[in-house]
């Protein structure tokens, strides 16, 4: 898509993502509002206003997320103004011409980071930039529908559904920009058999992989582990049915999660809410935390199995160059990490990683469920907002900082509840 689709498209897929993830809206009422928004939006304003549409359309979400108007003073106006010039200084750094699709990466990039940090949502975005290339290559990007390579020789290679798409958009900006003709036409020849030599599936490897679970729940700690898992025992976690967490139900993770905790090597910290609470700030954020809670559960295991070489893989939850910045304080780090999105899928030790972690934060909403003789709801949705108020009635305020993410938009949703009722 090149065009004005991406001022309704992005804000639409933006909001979209955040009900999916738990966020409280109305989402038939967000998508109208933004689309009402979008249609107001001229083409090529990026050329003739000097605002990217993505960017505005990304915008637009956030102001009907938070309700915000030209009079706000919640703090949500400056926020989203923050949020949008961040964008456009990134994409004023290229000096077009214009590129919607990377216009809108850079727009999504900036929105998921702010949604993480603002809303205690985890919204995954995954770098086009490859990690590992081709032999020969200077650089590999994947985009959702196509793979671009560019290798010392001078070829570019473009492979997959939207390669064709791809390849003349860029055959175009050449001709534009540096007033050459490229033939796309040559009989050149193609291993066309030649499948993609880099799974990222870790069937037949030991490894070390961590998770953690609460990051998108106001209740409850933040509960980190890492697990190491030979060869040894894959027949075990088979056998016992491990997977992804979030794809077995809270009865099955309590049936297995303790046969998996006697029998991997593995290292959980619980990070209590106080303790989120304190650490919690314009400085440290919750991935800052995550990374430092991830690197030492990491460093943990990896030192009292005396491991060395070993694959070491962490379910990503933000680009690679932050998880390391992250750690720039850290007197000792793990580095040569593999990190993948979903890697619960394809690798058993973030597996067993994710359902320990589960199981632990699991019971210790359990713990608060006995304390407080009420239901806690996970999640971050209208019910949390009403339970939060209930309890906050019936125990001060104070208690959220014992018992919640106070940096979470419910606070806010719980203390106008309580002033409505």
């Amino acid at each position: 898509l090149h065009g004005p689709e991406h001022h309704i498209l992005d804000g639409v897929c933006l909001l979209v993502a955040y009900h999916n993830a738990g966020g409280t809206i109305n989402l038939d009422l967000a998508l109208d509002q933004l689309m009402a928004e979008g249609m107001r939006m001229p083409g090529a304003m990026c050329g003739l206003w000097g605002i990217c549409g993505a960017i505005t359309s990304i915008g637009a979400a956030l102001a009907i997320i938070d309700g915000t108007g030209p009079l706000s003073t919640d703090g949500s106006w400056g926020e989203h103004m923050s949020f949008t010039s961040a964008a456009v200084s990134e994409l004023g750094k290229i000096n077009g011409p214009r590129c919607c699709k990377r216009d809108a990466r850079i727009a999504f990039k900036n929105a998921v980071e702010y949604v993480n940090d603002h809303y205690g949502l985890k919204l995954e975005y995954e770098d086009m930039k490859c990690e590992k290339t081709p032999p020969y290559a200077i650089f590999q990007v994947k985009d959702f529908d196509c793979v671009t390579t560019l290798y010392e020789s001078g070829k570019v290679m473009f492979q997959g559904i939207g390669a064709d798409i791809e390849a003349s958009f860029w055959t175009e900006q050449e001709r534009v920009l540096n007033n050459r003709t490229i033939d796309t036409n040559k009989d050149d020849k193609k291993e066309k058999d030649k499948k993609d030599e880099q799974p990222k599936v870790f069937i037949n490897e030991s490894t070390v992989g961590s998770d953690e679970v609460g990051t998108g729940d106001y209740f409850g700690p933040l509960v980190v582990t890492a697990a190491f898992v030979p060869k040894a025992k894959f027949g075990l976690l088979t056998e016992l049915g491990v997977r992804d967490s979030k794809k077995l139900t809270d009865d099955k993770i309590k049936q297995i999660a303790p046969e998996i905790i006697k029998n991997i090597s593995h290292t959980t910290i619980i990070l209590s809410n106080k303790e989120y609470n304190s650490y919690h700030s314009t400085d440290i954020n919750m991935n800052k935390i995550k990374a430092i809670l991830h690197n030492k559960c990491l460093l943990s295991v990896i030192d009292k199995n005396e491991l060395q070489g070993v694959k070491v893989v962490v379910d990503q939850f933000e680009p690679p160059a932050a998880y390391y910045k992250h750690l720039s304080a850290a007197p000792k780090k793990v580095t040569n990490i593999t990190f993948m999105t979903k890697a619960e899928d394809q690798c058993l030790s973030v597996a067993a990683s994710s359902i320990i972690s589960r199981y632990i934060f699991l019971r210790e909403i359990d713990k608060l469920k006995k304390r407080f003789n009420i239901e806690i709801p996970l999640g971050a949705s209208n019910l949390v907002d009403e339970v939060g108020a209930t309890l906050v009635q019936k125990h001060g305020k104070g208690i959220l900082e014992e018992i919640a993410k106070i940096s979470f938009k419910n606070t806010e949703k719980i203390e106008e509840i309580i002033k409505s009722r």
